[in-house]
């Protein structure tokens, strides 16, 4: 009789500790998913693999710090999907920034500039080619094309197309269908555009502009395409939304989604800039781009990696708090993996 009341006693204990577990386990999977985090070095380390399970992220983004041959890339990212999949059982959106030119991240993958593609063919070849290169080594996320509208003296400009309207939407959807066609997932960017200024806003203080720009080729590209991602700029459009960055307005967002669908996975670029960390706690950062309608967060955290944990540390005792954030968490949380199970193989 003692031992089948001890049995019953475990099990009962077991049960509130599984009740108690079990929110705060969904809200680090939910939350995780919607980062895209860097990291420094060049191997899985047993603190990266460390912040790989503290974090539980839906993604690692690649910069040079992260990148020394083929082979040692290759044997980093599938150490670090390992690592997500006995987490979480999902694998990592592993992205970079494979532009071309002089923004080329893995330098032993294709890197043909974004102004020296001529026309849809080639583009398709380059893509495809970009794609093989890309998958080679396990990366699964390109964070390219640029489709900014851009003007000489903007700080874009050398990374941009070069050309109208009607060549660069041509140049794009080879590009991007060259991807596609070896399972990259491209993300255009920056809408709705960097055009008219001068200097990288990341490094500096958050630029504003009177008039949001032409958006014409990003709708024009997701409504034939239909794209899952797209990146933002961070940037203050008066017209739009007089006092608050995109990734931070609800009346950006909504302004994206009516333009480009509202199924779009909206992704911040990195939300972790020194322009934006001058001015926000990491908790404002975080929760006030959840609420504008932000999807996918990318923390960067470069030159200071260590950043990355801090933010993701604060950012979810805001979402333990707060009701409404946790369910705009989950919903996204939940589009993230539906995109992931279509499209990582």
């Amino acid at each position: 009789m003692k031992g089948i009341l001890l049995v019953i006693l475990i099990i009962a204990g077991m049960a509130v500790f599984f009740r108690a577990y079990a929110p705060e386990e969904t809200l680090q999977n939910n939350l995780g998913q919607m980062l895209i985090i860097g990291f420094e070095g060049k191997e899985a380390t047993p603190e990266v693999r460390s912040l790989i399970e503290g974090i539980r992220p839906g993604g690692v983004l690649l910069l040079s710090r992260n990148i020394e041959s083929k082979e040692q890339t290759k044997k980093l990212i599938e150490d670090l999907q390992k690592v997500s999949l006995e987490a979480t059982g999902l694998k990592l959106f592993v992205a970079v920034d494979q532009e071309g030119g002089i923004i080329s991240r893995l330098p032993f993958a294709e890197h043909t500039s974004q102004s020296d593609l001529q026309d849809y063919d080639q583009a398709l070849l380059v893509g495809a080619k970009r794609a093989e290169d890309l998958q080679e080594v396990g990366v699964n996320m390109n964070l390219a094309p640029v489709l900014d509208s851009l003007g000489l003296g903007d700080f874009l400009f050398p990374r941009s197309f070069k050309k109208n309207y009607v060549q660069s939407l041509e140049i794009a959807e080879g590009l991007i269908l060259g991807q596609q066609q070896e399972n990259i997932i491209a993300v255009p960017k920056h809408f709705p555009g960097y055009g008219a200024i001068a200097s990288n806003p990341e490094e500096n203080e958050i630029p504003s502009v009177s008039h949001t720009p032409d958006v014409l080729i990003f709708a024009s590209l997701f409504h034939k395409l239909q794209l899952p991602f797209v990146m933002v700029s961070h940037v203050v459009y008066e017209d739009m939304d007089s006092n608050t960055a995109l990734p931070f307005s609800a009346k950006g967002i909504e302004f994206l989604r009516q333009e480009l669908g509202d199924s779009i996975l909206v992704m911040s670029d990195d939300i972790l800039s020194p322009a934006f960390l001058k001015k926000f706690s990491y908790e404002e950062i975080g929760a006030n781009a959840i609420k504008a309608g932000v999807n996918v967060m990318i923390a960067a955290g470069y030159p200071d990696a260590n950043i990355v944990l801090e933010f993701y540390e604060e950012l979810a005792q805001e979402v333990r708090k707060d009701k409404e954030l946790a369910s705009l968490v989950k919903k996204s949380a939940e589009r993230i993996i539906e995109v992931k199970k279509e499209m990582l193989r």
